[in-house]
């Protein structure tokens, strides 16, 4: 094909004319959407492939599905090397402040957040600090039933 007029321009993240063949993908997603919404929990989907199959596309679209729909979304890319608690943290604090203010209950998105503080302190400190992370957070960390 001539490499002029050829749609396909490999690049990380960037979204070609059309995600072909990722149909089922996106309906699927619509699904999954539609029953969190009505309060019904759904399966997770995996996405997997190799290098420059459009995982990273695929992943943009389905954030965008759940933004047009009012919902926070958070990015999390796990390293074998960090602590999992971090990104976790870092993801749902996002995902939280995109959508605080439009919570009618302030005091819920308070202890919310209060919930995360506490789930993100319990990271040990030896991984905070080579982060240089501590939760962005002001709000005082909520203190849990199991906690001692």
């Amino acid at each position: 094909m001539d490499p002029i007029r050829n749609p396909y321009a490999p690049g990380a993240g960037q979204r070609p004319p059309e995600l072909a063949g990722r149909d089922q993908e996106l309906a699927q997603f619509e699904i999954t959407l539609e029953r969190i919404a009505a309060g019904r929990p759904d399966r997770s989907m995996v996405l997997s492939g190799l290098r420059g199959v459009g995982k990273t596309v695929l992943l943009n679209s389905l954030r965008s599905m759940a933004v047009n729909r009012a919902w926070g979304t958070g990015k999390l890319e796990a390293r074998p090397e960090q602590s999992i608690r971090i990104g976790i943290a870092q993801a749902t604090h996002q995902a939280i402040r995109d959508i605080a203010h439009r919570h009618r209950d302030q005091e819920a998105v308070e202890r919310t957040l209060g919930s995360l503080k506490a789930f993100a302190l319990r990271t040990p400190h030896k991984d905070r600090a080579a982060r240089s992370w501590q939760p962005p957070i002001d709000v005082p960390a909520t203190r849990g039933r199991a906690d001692s």
